[in-house]
């Protein structure tokens, strides 16, 4: 059924943050005595994959072009593995005579927890009289508005570099607190994939010899930016400088410029929905098995996102071929795009969401939402320890409203317990049928996906085959007709998910689930939706 696409494939994939994690790194500079390091690391015990796209200054205005930056390790940046628990360093050589500044993008396509964090080198000066400057600054992911404390008294100063990681232009708006008083910047129009670099005060001359604090958004989109506090000493003459904290923020602007109103806030209207879409709550809660070099690591985990697709997107995934009991789909998209099954937009439903059930504080937890360049996105981090889900209890989920959502309150009952032979299982052979295996209770159905992902220089190559089965049923093995049309690739990917469906098939005119549907600010229900208590395990494999 429809559902089980929807509600387990694609939550889980939400939660387990697989799908689209985009971070930025907001400045990158190499040459002119200027040399930096990228290290990104698995914080999990499956390996993972991601794409890095860097882009250069190409003007004074904000644009860019694709950037290749001269690296010390050759690194393929389309497709760069991070092996489990490990970290990768890539070095630029920093020998060109002249400074290159921009930005980068990195996105993981499989795996997920990857971390990434950047240091900047910076050295003057000959023999006895050199001396080198290091800083650090990690990868964000983008959000709609930052507040920056800001330094330009005496000889110290503060430097910014902002990017739109959008596909469309945004306007970047400023405001100022000083102890002279509030006010506004020239609003800076960034072109897509834009990026400037620039001393505070030469863009926003109410902010020098002043000291306070600056405010940054977009009323639509996203950005990300880093700070740097600098120092010149004024009798060696020799610059220093230090990474300053940007504070990643949502909602409306909190500095009211004299005279005047701020602007519109962050984070979306009561609607900002694009008329047409098909609205989507997909939420779970459980344990999540994650099985890398014959060792298991289980997390609980819980939360989701409430989605808009156009439909369009919506109904890709079920224009597959169907195989008895499984679809199969295929896409192929840019590496520096998504795939076009994906939301176009996550709605937001408040600063946080309220879970509470068995084992968890009296109050209840509280899950945050966490800014993505597609809007919040509601995962309890840092994950409970395993065992903290009670087996077979029941957990509601609530919510007090946000810009987007209203208010809503919903439970769902936990698996009682749930194990499979995936342990066993590190190839695919697509010319023999895959059988999987599975015991436990709590559930009335098991979902199996199984896919394949190809890299090339400009693009991403996935099939993706859902398979679905009564839990009763204890093995289900997947159909050569299926496994061959996956790649054979070490890209890989076996999970199986309880499911409260007993299922025998998928098709596109089965009914979508609305057991959570929460009302709309700008009116109207959410189109479909379910709050699934559900348990998963997940591999990476070869298929040959």
């Amino acid at each position: 059924m429809r559902h089980v696409l929807r509600s387990l494939t694609l939550v889980l994939f939400f939660v387990s943050l697989t799908f689209g994690q985009t971070l930025v790194v907001s400045q990158a500079t190499d040459g002119g005595g200027w040399q930096f390091t990228l290290v990104l690391t698995n914080t999990t015990t499956s390996d993972a994959v991601v794409s890095i796209t860097f882009y250069q200054d190409s003007d004074s205005v904000g644009d860019t072009t694709a950037w290749t930056p001269p690296f010390v390790e050759n690194p393929t940046l389309a497709a760069l593995a991070i092996p489990a628990a490990s970290s990768v360093f890539l070095h630029s050589t920093g020998t060109a005579a002249a400074l290159t500044e921009g930005w980068a993008q990195i996105i993981t396509v499989s795996g997920s927890g990857v971390q990434a964090y950047v240091i900047y080198t910076y050295t003057q000066g000959q023999g006895a009289s050199q001396t080198t400057q290091s800083a650090t600054a990690q990868g964000v992911i983008s959000a709609t508005r930052y507040l920056v404390p800001f330094d330009n008294t005496g000889t110290i100063g503060t430097e910014l570099a902002v990017v739109n990681p959008n596909a469309t232009p945004e306007t970047v708006s400023i405001n100022v607190a000083t102890s002279s008083g509030n006010s506004s910047g020239s609003p800076i129009t960034l072109p897509p994939n834009g990026h400037m670099a620039f001393v505070l005060d030469s863009q926003v001359a109410s902010t020098a010899k002043q000291n306070g604090l600056l405010e940054i958004y977009v009323t639509s989109g996203n950005l990300a930016l880093i700070a740097l506090r600098s120092n010149t000493n004024s009798v060696t003459n020799v610059f220093s400088f230090t990474t300053a904290p940007a504070y990643n923020e949502s909602g409306s602007p909190i500095i009211t410029p004299s005279g005047g109103g701020g602007g519109g806030g962050g984070g979306g209207g009561g609607g900002g929905i694009p008329a047409g879409d098909i609205t989507f709550a997909g939420f779970s809660i459980g344990q999540l098995t994650a099985i890398a070099g014959g060792t298991s690591t289980v997390t609980d985990t819980a939360g989701g996102v409430f989605a808009a697709y156009t439909k369009t997107g919506f109904n890709l995934p079920y224009s597959g071929t169907t195989i008895g009991s499984c679809i199969v789909y295929s896409t192929s998209y840019s590496l520096t795009g998504i795939s076009p099954a994906a939301p176009g937009l996550f709605l937001n439903a408040g600063p946080s969401l309220l879970l509470t059930g068995p084992n968890l504080p009296a109050g209840g937890q509280t899950i945050p939402a966490m800014s993505t360049m597609y809007g919040p996105t509601y995962i309890l981090t840092p994950a409970p320890a395993s065992g903290t889900f009670q087996n077979g209890g029941t957990y509601t989920l609530s919510g007090t409203g946000g810009t987007q959502v209203a208010a809503f309150k919903v439970s769902t009952t936990v698996p009682s317990s749930f194990s499979t032979n995936l342990a066993s299982i590190s190839t695919v052979d697509r010319s023999t049928p895959l059988t999987i295996t599975w015991t436990g209770t709590g559930f009335a159905g098991v979902t199996i996906n199984v896919g394949s992902i190809v890299f090339s220089s400009t693009t991403i190559d996935q099939t993706i085959i859902t398979c679905v089965s009564p839990a009763s049923a204890g093995t289900f093995s997947v159909p050569t007709a299926a496994l061959g049309m996956l790649s054979a690739t070490t890209f890989g990917t076996l999970s199986v998910s309880t499911s409260s469906s007993s299922a025998t098939s998928i098709s596109a005119e089965s009914a979508m689930i609305t057991s959570f549907t929460p009302n709309l600010v700008s009116g109207g229900k959410m189109n479909y939706g379910a709050f699934a208590g559900a348990d998963s395990v997940s591999t990476s494999v070869t298929i040959q």
